[in-house]
């Protein structure tokens, strides 16, 4: 897990004619990013994936914008949604990926077992609305690999002994040995209390 920097900056509003309902749209000045998909984050700001820009983006109502940058070169984020562990969780198309963020900037990263799925998403959130991840009831993110022919699941946190088992404590954010992972699971959460991220 990592910590990348950040940039700061306020978005241009446009004016001119709006449709009906429309007060207002910013507009960026970085050029050809091109802004993926959307959500709103724990914080009630609005979080965005950079499919060129390499970035996270937040953006305030208020048209304060900060881009955190992937630790992965060229992982051209794609959808992104919120998770249950308040963190937001997004595919990276070109790195067979899936990120973690939290709303302070530090990242995780997840290899797809999939060689060349493509990770995009697509399936309907509780609004209905399309989504490229998506939060489930059972507290893990579901997505889609675009070439995998696939549907993915990736939890936050372990909920079995056996998902410690073999380094695979290792995938998830904060445990520093299979203890720690072993512990958190016998405990319910409660020791260590939350993993880093989580």
């Amino acid at each position: 897990m990592g910590r990348f920097g950040s940039r700061t900056r306020s978005a241009t509003r446009s004016g001119g004619s709006r449709p009906p309902g429309v007060s207002a749209s910013s507009q960026f000045p970085t050029p050809s990013s091109a802004r993926a998909r959307i959500a709103v984050g724990p914080d009630g700001a609005l979080w965005f994936t950079e499919y060129f820009g390499n970035n996270i983006g937040r953006i305030t109502t208020t048209g304060s914008m900060t881009d955190f940058r992937i630790p992965t070169a060229n992982a051209t984020p794609e959808g992104i949604a919120l998770g249950p562990d308040g963190a937001l969780w997004f595919t990276e198309a070109g790195a067979n990926k899936i990120g973690q963020m939290t709303t302070t900037g530090s990242f995780s990263e997840f290899p797809i077992p999939t060689a060349g799925s493509f990770p995009r998403g697509i399936a309907a959130g509780p609004d209905g609305a399309p989504q490229f991840i998506v939060a489930a009831p059972d507290g893990a993110m579901w997505f889609t690999e675009g070439s995998g022919d696939k549907i993915g699941r990736i939890t936050s946190r372990p909920t079995s002994k056996d998902q410690c088992k073999n380094g695979g404590w290792r995938t998830f954010p904060g445990f520093k040995n299979r203890g720690d992972c072993v512990s958190f699971v016998a405990t319910g959460g409660k020791n260590p209390p939350s993993p880093a991220g989580a």
